[in-house]
């Protein structure tokens, strides 16, 4: 230990620059991970307020409604009550600024 502590001593800038970095690394982590959750329950908070029973997802729409996709003549009869979700994905700009949106939402009165 006190070689460590006179290997530190003698080169700190060599181990600031260390710190320094990985610092920067976990403080990008945490940026991602809170943006990450972020965009989970933007898409999560849609959905709940459907106030749905069960909402169903084609078997290779790796749980993502947005890759769901069914046929009609798969679902008719299986269900007493369903709702179709429409979705589209549009750009939206102001004149100066372009943002990606996804807009989604079933029939008034399904559930």
């Amino acid at each position: 230990m006190f070689l460590a502590w006179n290997e530190i001593r003698r080169n700190k800038l060599k181990f600031g620059l260390i710190i320094g970095v990985l610092t920067m690394i976990s403080y990008l982590l945490f940026l991602l991970s809170g943006l990450a959750n972020g965009l989970i329950n933007m898409n999560k908070e849609g959905i709940d307020k459907w106030q749905a029973d069960a909402i169903v997802l084609n078997k290779d729409a790796n749980q993502t409604v947005q890759q769901s996709v069914f046929n009609k003549k798969d679902i008719e009869n299986k269900y007493n009550k369903q709702a179709t979700l429409k979705q589209t994905g549009e750009i939206v700009s102001n004149g100066h600024q372009k943002d990606n949106v996804l807009v989604f939402g079933v029939e008034n009165h399904h559930f």
